[in-house]
Order: C-alpha cells, then sequence, then structure tokens
C-alpha cells in the first residue's frame, strides 16, 4: 500500500460504520460494492456507472487504492438489517484531478482541490444516512494537507443526489458543457486532532 494514503483523524463515520483505506486485499470488496449499485441502478433503467459493468471506470479504482484514496466503510454493528464486517459504502478521495475531472473543470487550477468520487452505499444500506455520513466523514475526518476545498460532480436532472450534496453543505457551481453538476465545499482552516494511528 502506498505510504501517502489518506490519513484520519477517526475513522468512525456514522454509529457503528468505520472508514478503512482498501488495500490490494480489499480491492475486491470495493469493486464488488461498486458493481452491485451499478447492477442495481440498470435495472432501474439508469445508465450512471454502467461503464464498470462493462470493464470501465473512469475513476480508476484500481489506481485510487494503489495511492491510498480508496475508503471502504464495513458495517462494525449485527442486528436487524446489520452484518458486523460487511461492506456497507465507499469513496474515492483524490487528491490530484484524472482526465474526467480536468475535463468538467478545466485544465487548469486543480492543486488545492480534492476530487470526491464513486460515493457508494450498498443497498442493504439505503435509506440510513449513511452516504451524508460519508460525505460528513470525508470533509471532516479524513485529512487533506494543502487543500482548500472538496469538489464533486453528478449527472444533471437528477434531482435526489442534487439535493443530498446541497444537504450535506455542498455548493452548487453551474453545470459542464457536457451535462453534469458540480459542487465544492470549503475544508475546515484547520483540523486540531491528530490523525489516529
Amino acid at each position: 500500500m502506498n505510504t501517502q494514503a489518506i490519513e484520519m483523524i477517526e475513522p468512525e463515520a456514522a454509529a457503528g460504520f468505520a472508514a478503512e483505506i482498501v488495500t490490494p486485499d480489499t480491492a475486491a470488496e470495493a469493486s464488488e460494492l461498486l458493481v452491485g449499485i451499478a447492477r442495481w441502478l440498470r435495472g432501474n433503467g439508469s445508465r450512471q456507472w454502467s461503464g464498470l459493468l462493462d470493464g470501465e471506470d473512469s475513476h480508476g479504482l484500481d489506481e485510487a487504492v494503489r495511492r491510498g484514496e480508496a475508503i471502504l466503510f464495513r458495517d462494525g454493528m449485527d442486528g436487524p438489517g446489520r452484518e458486523k464486517g460487511r461492506p456497507a459504502g465507499l469513496v474515492l478521495l483524490l487528491r490530484q484531478p484524472g482526465a474526467w475531472d480536468r475535463e468538467l473543470w478545466g485544465e487548469q487550477g486543480h492543486e488545492p482541490y480534492v476530487y470526491l468520487h464513486r460515493l457508494a452505499v450498498a443497498r442493504a444500506y439505503a435509506g440510513s444516512g449513511l452516504g451524508r455520513a460519508i460525505l460528513r466523514w470525508a470533509r471532516e475526518q479524513a485529512v487533506h494537507p494543502g487543500k482548500k476545498a472538496i469538489r464533486l460532480d453528478c449527472i444533471a436532472g437528477n434531482p435526489k443526489l442534487e439535493a443530498l450534496y446541497a444537504s450535506a453543505g455542498y455548493s452548487r457551481l453551474g453545470t459542464s458543457p457536457n451535462g453534469f453538476c458540480l459542487f465544492e465545499q470549503a475544508l475546515p482552516e484547520a483540523q486540531e486532532r491528530r490523525p489516529s494511528r
């Protein structure tokens, strides 16, 4: 694993859900989570993430794993609707823009930004608030030295996603020429607590 992996102030994202850096040993679980969601989306008439079903990944999960920028959230509890150890969510926090980000945001000025991609919540946890908790965790509990804001995007015309990002404190900055809503949220100015070890 990359020694420059994302550092965490606190791994807990929500009650009983803990963040961990995806490693080569857990990458298959992360990929299965994303592909499962892509299948569900396709079954509901959405083309979102459909490239994953054809072996295409525009946001590069494998590369993010190598860089330590893929974060898996596991269920830490057993009980109704819960299963200890089960992958429950995922997010990529890219410290350098990919080709997709440069297409949406332009070629210049990427240095102070983290690019959030593949926010994913397993269907078993849909409606639990885990998506919002992951967004909060990415801003408040992951350490982003030298960065001033997190950027993300979603396809235009998805009011549920747009509402989720707005309710999590992201400001909509407009729509890209290819039809994606662009969002940004400032990072805390100072993260005074030390990362967990």
